[in-house]
């Protein structure tokens, strides 16, 4: 088990990770997720050993790793850019690592074919790297991080370079490669659609701290607070008062909302929070039929999604929100919202 121990570091004498902590557990795999610069790529050279921290420590199994080298980490690491020998087949760039280690050349060779096997490149064994395409040097990128067997593996933005459409094919086999490997997995993305499909677990990154860790599930059914919500996507943010406690009910801008009650922390009546309104929350009225959750807004946009609508409207106080709806609206009309309150959600502050 990896274990990651307050580790402070600074650039340019400015704090870039401040007192980072979590593990990592045997056949998980671990998305660290956050926008660029806020110490992902850093996380984990730090942890690879090719740099150091400031404070903090880095262990194995309770052991210390400081001063030992990357090399006698048994650690896998793959970088965005695959880092593959043009000069070299696909066979060879696999194998390479262990010549290096002073594997002899059948074992070698053996376990070469087996990690081009486990990501579907062993037909390709004797191609040139230059002849294949994007994706497929990803998976020859992969097979030679598997080929040495770590006992951890290190993704940093592994799919970043490819297009969205091959992007979305690979994130299925790589998960699939990840569960069958079992191999305890750190995977560093800026992609929130990446981090869901992949990780086990998410480790949310901003400026150097962690705000937020849990499953998929976990952060995106209660976000620790605006910053998550926004970056997971969901800006219908609005600021607001909490009046009950028990229902509970939140007075806004918008109008009174009874709400679902959050999961880590009490709603005291005059506190502040923030009401996310998710955009499923959304259901299209024809009469007043309700004193709270109903405000009448007007209609800027309606695109078809295929199984919904989406909407942007603006409400009295010129608020805007992007809504999904089962049935098609006219932009310019004035319509009713009733707001459910499963999919309404309060965040501190």
């Amino acid at each position: 088990m990896l274990t990651v121990e307050n580790i402070y570091k600074d650039y340019e004498n400015q704090p870039l990770l401040k007192g980072v902590s979590f593990e990592v557990k045997g056949g998980e795999t671990v998305c660290l997720l956050g926008r660029s610069g806020s110490g992902k790529s850093t996380l984990l050279r730090i942890i690879a050993g090719i740099e150091s921290s400031k404070s903090g420590r880095v262990l194995w199994n309770g052991k210390d790793l400081q001063g030992v080298p990357v090399h006698q980490r048994q650690f896998g690491f793959m970088f965005q850019d695959y880092a593959l020998f043009p000069h070299l087949s696909v066979l060879e760039n696999v194998s390479f690592g262990l010549k290096m280690q002073g594997m002899g050349k059948e074992e070698r060779t053996a376990r070469a074919h087996s990690a081009l096997e486990q990501v579907n490149m062993g037909p390709f064994a004797q191609r040139w790297v230059t002849e294949l395409s994007g994706g497929e040097q990803q998976r020859v990128a992969l097979a030679r991080s598997l080929a040495p067997q770590p006992r951890l593996l290190m993704l940093d933005e592994p799919l970043g370079a490819l297009d969205r459409t091959l992007r979305e094919q690979l994130m299925q086999e790589l998960r699939e490669v990840l569960h069958q490997t079992q191999i305890p997995t750190i995977y560093v993305t800026h992609d929130q659609e990446e981090a869901f499909t992949i990780g086990d677990r998410l480790i949310l990154l901003n400026q150097g701290k962690i705000v937020q860790e849990g499953s998929p599930q976990q952060v995106y059914d209660f976000p620790k607070n605006s910053w998550v919500a926004a970056f997971l996507g969901l800006t219908n943010l609005v600021k607001g008062t909490v009046v009950e406690e028990k229902s509970p009910v939140v007075e806004t801008a918008l109008g009174s909302f009874v709400v679902k009650p959050p999961l880590d922390f009490a709603l005291a009546p005059g506190s502040p929070v923030t009401l996310l309104i998710r955009p499923q929350a959304a259901e299209i009225r024809k009469t007043i039929d309700a004193e709270q959750n109903l405000i009448t807004v007007f209609v800027k946009d309606c695109v078809y999604l295929g199984a919904a609508y989406r909407i942007q409207v603006e409400a009295q106080n010129q608020m805007q929100l992007d809504l999904l709806v089962s049935q098609p609206v006219e932009i310019g009309e004035t319509i009713l919202i009733y707001f459910k309150k499963e999919y309404l959600t309060c965040l501190e502050g």
